[in-house]
Order: structure tokens, then sequence, then C-alpha cells
């Protein structure tokens, strides 16, 4: 046998001729895997301003919770104070704060970025306290007094202008810059006659207002219209006692008109942290309030913006089973990497269905160049001595007993392969002693398009089968 046939003889190493087929197909996932990594986002961060609202104010206690519960989760929370919504939005729009409170019903006066809503958190309804001398049930009676309305860049305020400017009575009243408790103070030293404020049940003012005899809350009889004509707006009843069973107050059942307070973000809010965030706000707002049932909050209604798209998930599925059994940190890093799974879910499915039929090609190859070596080497017989033929056959001999190492399914093939190779020694020696019988080679392939047992003629001269 020459040197370089020699060369070629396999070596029958399936662990070698595994990997030579599975590296293709690797390759092609790696270089998949590459190009998904790039639409890969950022993390999210780890530090959150929140504009929240005055120190006195529910939106400053609220934050204030979601500052300790989100720590939990390792975020911190930078709580803003801020003379509330309108200042939270301008926040908003400058990139100065990151999540806001944002009162029902405020919208930036100048859109120059897009802000979207996580949901509706708690209802904070409108109070409008005046003397206990005034008869006041409309928002036009309220011409000609002197009102707090609110401090500038409140919510309160934006309200209150909006609904008096529709009652055409803004300009017709004593506007005063004044809102929480120190509005509270000028109303009960007569400095004003009549005080507007947005706020929970259970703050301050509202509490200690609530339960003065000096004062008095309004109760609007317009109250359907106006929540037909400002639609932000809900109707809802306060009972009578819920703030203080033992005092009873209120002392009657109080028809109320509340916006509801929501979370604003920028549009470019980070994706995995909406979902985290409102699972606090559960934790926060969904236990009921004397205004609400348990669950009510958070809720994707009465909001001003629209529905952020991963807030919307979060009410449609609820937390991603990763983000309910993992840290948000390690929940957010896999949630990111989930897009790699493109390219291997898309490459390996063919790869894998591939590889089988492939595998088993490359080992029976393997298998068939020892023929293809037996078929030269009987094509010599009678025109090379005898010595050679034996040692090119001791040679081929030696190349197959390397095969022993491949899997047992090619087993019926590799004694094929020695059944012919115990042919082909016949051969030649009949062949030294003047006999030259045409040989057959049989293979053993149970895969191939040849059935086990199918003889190959590969003699020259008459059509004789060899005998085994």
């Amino acid at each position: 046998m020459s040197e370089q046939e020699s060369k070629q003889i396999p070596e029958g190493n399936p662990h070698r001729e595994f990997w030579v087929v599975l590296s293709p197909g690797i390759l092609v996932t790696l270089i998949g895997f590459l190009m998904a990594l790039s639409f890969v986002g950022s993390p999210p961060p780890k530090t959150l301003r929140f504009a929240s609202g005055s120190s006195w104010g529910a939106y400053n206690k609220f934050a204030q919770l979601y500052k300790e519960e989100l720590k939990k989760e390792g975020l911190r929370i930078e709580v803003l104070e801020t003379h509330g919504s309108t200042e939270n939005l301008r926040l908003l729009a400058e990139g100065k704060a990151d999540i806001a409170f944002v009162q029902g019903g405020i919208r930036p006066s100048e859109e120059k970025v897009e802000l979207v809503s996580l949901g509706s958190v708690y209802f904070e309804p409108l109070w409008v306290f005046v003397s206990k001398d005034l008869q006041i049930t409309t928002l036009n009676q309220l011409a000609g007094l002197r009102v707090a309305i609110g401090s500038e860049g409140s919510g309160t305020r934006a309200i209150a202008q909006e609904l008096l400017e529709d009652a055409q009575t803004l300009q017709e009243i004593k506007a005063v810059d004044l809102g929480g408790e120190k509005a509270e103070e000028a109303l009960y030293k007569n400095e004003i006659d009549a005080v507007f404020i947005i706020g929970a049940p259970t703050i301050g003012a509202v509490k200690r207002m609530l339960a003065r005899d000096d004062v008095q809350l309004v109760q609007f009889t317009q109250a359907k219209a106006i929540e037909r004509r400002h639609q932000f707006l809900s109707r809802l009843t306060l009972f009578a006692g819920v703030v203080d069973l033992k005092e009873n107050i209120p002392d009657q059942d109080i028809e109320l008109l509340a916006p509801a307070a929501t979370l604003v973000v920028r549009e470019g809010f980070h994706k995995a942290l909406p979902p985290v965030i409102l699972a606090a706000a559960k934790e926060i707002h969904g236990k009921g309030t004397m205004l609400s049932d348990i669950g009510d909050f958070p809720s994707p209604l009465f909001c001003s913006f629209a529905i952020h798209s991963q807030a919307k998930q979060y009410y449609e599925r609820g937390l991603s089973f990763l983000y309910r059994h993992l840290p948000f940190y390690i929940a957010s890093a896999l949630d990111r990497m989930a897009i790699l799974l493109l390219p291997f879910v898309g490459l390996l499915i063919p790869i894998i269905r591939l590889l089988p039929p492939v595998y088993n090609w490359t080992m029976k190859r393997k298998i068939y160049k020892h023929y293809r070596m037996l078929q030269r080497l009987e094509a010599k017989i009678g025109l090379v001595s005898y010595e050679q033929l034996m040692a090119e056959l001791s040679d081929i001999e030696v190349a197959a007993r390397k095969l022993a190492s491949m899997p047992a399914a090619y087993g019926a093939d590799i004694y094929a392969l020695r059944s012919n190779l115990e042919r082909v020694r016949d051969h030649i020696h009949r062949s030294e002693h003047g006999h030259k019988p045409e040989l057959t080679l049989v293979q053993a392939d149970k895969s191939s398009h040849r059935k086990p047992g199918k003889e190959i003629p590969t003699g020259s001269g008459d059509s004789e089968t060899s005998e085994e």
C-alpha cells in the first residue's frame, strides 16, 4: 500500500467524529448568539428619583413606603419633595425625576416628552371646606369669596382652577395661593372663606376640619353633572363614622368627587421596573381604604395617560414566573437574556434533527473507506507480488481493528468488514496457488439504501460467488 493511501485510512475515533459533525452547528449557533446579544437591553437602574409632594402630604408618605418596599428588591428610592402634581410632571419632562405621583386629570401644559402611566393607586377626594355660616352647594356660589385654591404647582390648584373655570367662576373669586395646613389655619382665622384640598380622608388637615364645628364640608348638588363633564373624577361615598367611629365622623354619609392618584413615568422607563413597582403598589394600596375595596388598586383605570406596555402585561397576567420566584435583579437579567434563546431555538432544532443522520453517515463512511481499500487491493491481485498484497492487507486490518471503539450500533458493519477482509485474504491465497475465484464483498448496512446481505461483486471474470 502506498504511503498516501496509508494516511487516508481512518482512525475510528467516534468522539472526534461526533465533534466534527457538531462543530458547524455550534459555530452557527454562536454567531446567532452574538447577533442576538446586540439586542439585549441595559440592566435596570439601581436608583430611582421619586417625585412625591409636600412633606405633610399623602404623596410623600406613600413615597416613603415605596422606598422601604422596593429596598427589599435592591432598588434605592430617592424621594423628592415637591409642590405636587404639576411640578412632578415638569420634573419628569426635564428628566429630573424617574417616577412621580400625579393626580388624575392633570396633564403638562406642553407635552415635550411622552409620558405614560403605570396605573392608579388610590382615590384622593376633592374636599371643599367653608365657614359654618356659609351655605354653599354649587361652585358658582363661591363667587366673591376668598378661596384657597392650592399652592403653585400643586394638583389641587390645577383641579380647582379647572372646575371653577368650567363653572365660569374662576375670575369672580378672590384666589389665595395657599394649600394644606396653611390654608387650614387661614380658614380657622377667618383669613379665607373656603379652601380646596385634595387628599385621603386620613390626612391631618381633612380629619381635623371634619371634626370641627366652625367649618363645614360642601356637598355639591351638581356632583353627577361635574363627574360627567370631567371624566377623571369619580363619585364616591364616605360612610358615616368611617373616619372616627367613636366620634361618628362624619356624622352622615357624604358624597365626594375624587380623582385617582396615579404613577407616571417617561415612555423610556426601563421595562423591567413596572412589574416590581406595581407589585410594591399592590402591597401598599391593595388592602382597601375608606373609599375602596380590597384589590381595587393598583388599577389601569382612572388614568390620564396611556398605560405602559409592561404595566398592561402585569394587569393582564400578574408577575411572571421569574419575578415571582427570584430576586428582582436576577429575574431581570434572565428576562433580558431570554432574547438570546431565539437563535438557539431557531438553530438547534434543525441541527438536532440533522445531527443523527449526519453522524450516522459519517461513521458509516469511515467503514466504507476500508471497502474502497479492499477493492483497490483486489484489483492488484495477480499484478503485484504476494508479499506486497499481504502487507497492504495487513495495513488495512490494523486500521480496521481501530474501528472497535465505534458504538455498538455499528457492530454489524464492522463484523461484515472483518468477514470481507478474510474473503480477500482467501482470494490472495488462492491466487498464489493458481486459483482465481471471483470475490464478493458483503456489507452489513442497516440504515443505508443497500439491505444487509446484499452482495457487491468486486472481482473480474465469471459471475461466480465465492464460498463463505
